[in-house]
């Protein structure tokens, strides 16, 4: 069925970006197997001895138009960005991805991106090669917020033109950056935006908006949402602020940082008593998970950040299992509560327990993938929406998500969960349902008693398709 041109942004719920899998080339694909923005997945320790790997020539990859040529049986995608006022941004990428049955078979050409420039005043872009789907695409650049397009289908043989595509400019941000004495601070980086991301020594600078602070401590940031921000500023030598959070709305913004020492955290995970490798990240307390630094464990379960600013924050130690990185694995989680200059140490044990096998029911209606939720405690949510932001504040530990695409399995198995009683929500969707849509999908929630006896247990939970 051809469906109506999309031309609008839309924003979305953390249930559509359920579960982040490792696929490989392939990259981080949600539960419907769309290609979605993610913070990068620490690498697995390796042993020292183990020599470097070097990467194939860039001149050996061969051009995008030949990987996915154009043929009868594939399809283009073709159009504009353009901002209201009839201009066009100088330069900007975009992706095309596909979402089908079985993600785990979904080849290069399902997902592209491309870098565009503007010539003679005009931003078009052209996509080929692509196989018959249904895809949803997104647009960056250093002018606009991102822009999502709903999923539209592409037909064999047939050129889909999206016209015109308005972005929005988005909202300004100035500010200064102090020392911790109140003296500018000139060369300091600053970040900003939705999430905030970091490793054990250092925010990262990809997917997120960032300025030099100038002489007299000034900065300035554009294109940033409107919903609810992060900043925050950051230099080895001069320390780092806190991260400050800004409100949503559509009104340009102000902010003054302050450096500060940082402090370092470190210890040991273990999985039921034995040295595990494992995920750490730490997210400072009040800011949800919009906010995370992440580190990974050595092969004695060692993990250590090394600049951390004061305060308290939220470690969880997430099992790496199977060789992936998974928000579906066992995790444990504590608070810390870290001084400047100071080194704290936290030590973290992940408790081994039953195997929870979750068969949803369709009580209603159709669906391609099921997504759920376990929290620990009781637990309530209506929607998708309303379990995306009543689960914002959750940590790993007590919160543990997976999905199942239903033509590829019927049930869902939670690996070591520790007995007691938990909520188990679920959310029945289908292939190319925009976010919106999945926003508004019913959530089923049902209260859940993991015994200390048995070393599998099984629960169904109902949930109602479309």
């Amino acid at each position: 069925m051809d469906m109506p041109a999309p031309n609008n942004a839309i924003a979305g719920p953390r249930l559509a970006l359920v579960l982040l899998v490792a696929v490989g080339s392939c990259g981080a694909k949600d539960t419907r197997g769309q290609a979605v923005s993610a913070p990068p997945e620490p690498e697995p320790a390796v042993l020292a001895t183990t020599p470097p790997v070097a990467a194939p020539p860039k001149e050996t990859k061969p051009p995008e138009s030949d990987r996915c040529p154009a043929a009868p049986n594939t399809g283009t995608i073709r159009g504009k960005v353009e901002f209201a006022d009839g201009t066009a941004p100088a330069a900007f990428t975009a992706s095309a991805s596909r979402a089908r049955p079985g993600w785990r078979t979904l080849d290069e050409c399902d997902s592209q991106y491309k870098e565009f420039r503007a010539a003679a005043g005009a931003a078009e872009f052209v996509f080929a090669g692509l196989p018959p789907g249904i895809y949803g695409m997104t647009f960056a650049g250093d002018e606009f917020v991102d822009l999502d397009v709903a999923p539209f289908t592409v037909e064999a043989g047939e050129t889909r033109d999206l016209g015109a595509l308005v972005p929005d400019r988005g909202r300004t941000l100035r500010g200064r950056v102090l020392t911790a004495d109140g003296t500018p601070a000139a060369g300091v980086q600053v970040y900003a935006d939705h999430d905030l991301w970091g490793d054990e020594a250092a925010y990262l600078d990809i997917v997120v908006r960032t300025a030099t602070s100038g002489a007299d401590g000034g900065f300035t940031l554009t294109a940033l949402g409107r919903g609810t921000l992060y900043v925050a500023a950051d230099a080895p030598q001069l320390g780092r602020s806190q991260a400050v959070r800004l409100a949503e709305g559509n009104d340009d913004l102000t902010s003054e940082l302050r450096l500060g020492p940082t402090g370092a955290l470190a210890g040991r995970v273990t999985y039921a008593g034995k040295p595990a490798r494992a995920d750490v990240t730490a997210q400072p307390v009040g800011a949800g998970s919009a906010v995370m630094f992440t580190t990974v464990t050595d092969n004695e379960g060692r993990y250590r950040f090394t600049r951390l600013a004061g305060g308290t924050y939220s470690i969880t130690a997430q099992l790496y299992r199977d060789g992936m990185h998974s928000v579906t694995h066992p995790a444990r989680a504590k608070q810390a509560k870290l001084a400047a200059d100071r080194e704290r140490k936290l030590d973290l044990d992940i408790p081994a327990g039953p195997t929870l096998v979750i068969t949803p029911k369709l009580a209603a209606g159709a669906a391609d993938v099921v997504s759920v939720v376990l929290v620990k405690g009781t637990f309530a949510a209506a929607t998708s929406g309303d379990l995306d932001r009543a689960m914002a504040a959750l940590d790993r530990e007590r919160a543990r998500e997976d999905s199942a695409h239903l033509a590829e399995k019927t049930a869902i198995e939670l690996a070591d969960v520790p007995p007691g009683s938990y909520t188990l929500c679920g959310v029945a969707t289908k292939y190319g349902d925009s976010v919106a849509t999945i926003a508004a999908a019913p959530a089923t929630c049902v209260p859940v008693r993991v015994a200390a006896k048995g070393a599998r247990q099984q629960v169904e939970v109902a949930v109602v398709g479309r």
